[in-house]
């Protein structure tokens, strides 16, 4: 017969076996997210035009890149015209010369062709960073700072399926250092399943794409969208906005917008599928990354 102290041992053993069988799946997730950060960080660039700053990412090493279409959609300006630069990171965060935004190297960029139906929009650096040295322009105490080590992002060829992890990549708030949220993909229904017409969507985007529940903000539009093994499954557009009723001469109304400062972000990302980006590497007869 089994004395307590041995009952009390097999108890515990099961207690620990439990633990470890419902803990190991999200271990293993979150030991992975930072090796795969460690594959997209080297694509991931920043970009700035009259609209304002963003993020894009690196897809060929003949210097061509993707962002969010409403990036270089600027009113009132020719596209012809619009001056973009793209800001490549330095292998350090901070500079003896941060004044002068010195976490960036900024190249001119010109903006190849925008899709104003799906957001997205395709760009060429000036100056090819796989096919010449550029150099940064700033240094650390009498030397020069070289810039992060570059590289093309994988663009995913599968289906995405709701649930699934996935992971966005930027530079919010104009922020020199890279950010990553996580989360997973809420819907992948189209946008035609969703009123766009009224307020709480702050993008131009009229066609399909996900939702994904995970938090971007300014400055993430145009960042890659990426699953656990690496690869781009999507654009950053910008973030579902949540509108707040308010009570006006003693009655609930419904602000008619949210310009007036009575939104919210919900924590839903909008997210453009990578396979209308690639329909523009298609038609400018641009290969698909390896490595």
């Amino acid at each position: 017969m089994k004395t307590a102290l041995q009952l009390l041992n097999i108890a515990l053993m099961l207690v620990l076996l439990t633990l470890y069988v419902c803990g190991t799946p999200a271990t293993a997730a979150s030991q992975q997210l930072p090796d795969t950060i460690d594959r997209v960080r080297p694509s991931i660039v920043q970009v700035s035009s009259e609209c304002g700053w963003g993020t894009a990412f690196l897809i060929s090493k003949e210097g061509f890149a993707l962002t969010a279409g409403h990036m270089v959609a600027c009113p009132g300006v020719a596209l012809a015209s619009q001056r973009v630069k793209i800001g490549m990171p330095l292998a350090y965060s901070f500079t003896d010369q941060t004044q002068k935004r010195g976490n960036f190297t900024l190249i001119d960029a010109d903006v190849i062709e925008r899709d104003d139906v799906h957001d997205v929009a395709l760009l060429k650096l000036s100056r090819n960073p796989f096919g010449e040295t550029i150099e940064s322009g700033y240094t650390l105490e009498g030397k020069p700072l070289p810039l992060m080590p570059l590289g093309v992002a994988l663009l995913s060829t599968r289906a995405v399926r709701e649930g699934e992890s996935v992971a966005v990549s930027g530079f919010p708030f104009v922020s020199p250092v890279l950010f990553t949220n996580a989360g997973i993909i809420a819907s992948t229904r189209s946008a035609h399943d969703f009123n766009t017409e009224v307020p709480g969507l702050n993008v131009r985007v009229t066609s399909d794409f996900y939702l994904a529940d995970m938090t971007v903000n300014e400055g993430n539009s145009g960042g890659p969208v990426y699953d656990a093994s690496g690869e781009v499954i999507g654009i950053a557009l910008g973030f579902r906005v949540a509108v707040v009723d308010k009570v006006i001469h003693g009655a609930w109304q419904h602000p008619p917008g949210v310009e007036d400062g009575y939104g919210y972000n919900a924590h839903l990302a909008v997210v453009v599928p990578i396979a209308h980006a690639k329909a523009l590497m298609t038609k400018h007869t641009i290969g698909l990354p390896s490595q």
